[in-house]
């Protein structure tokens, strides 16, 4: 649960709304925008790799998980 909703917190502070870590792109959705998603969840991914390597979830989630 906490790599998942530091995932999520991740994606959204760069701007990019999932639901529940999935993405539902659209035939309004260009190479340009799914590119820049990408970029996004690339860069997430590796914070949310490092975060559980150092096992510092406390340090970077800023919002809380709901059980």
């Amino acid at each position: 649960m906490l790599l998942r909703t530091l995932l999520q917190q991740e994606l959204m502070k760069s701007g990019l709304l999932t639901y529940k870590g999935y993405m539902l792109p659209g035939l309004a959705h260009d190479a340009a925008v799914l590119d820049r998603t990408l970029t996004l969840f690339d860069q997430a991914l590796a914070l949310v790799g490092r975060v559980e390597r150092e096992n510092s979830f406390a340090r970077h989630l800023e919002i809380l998980p709901i059980n």
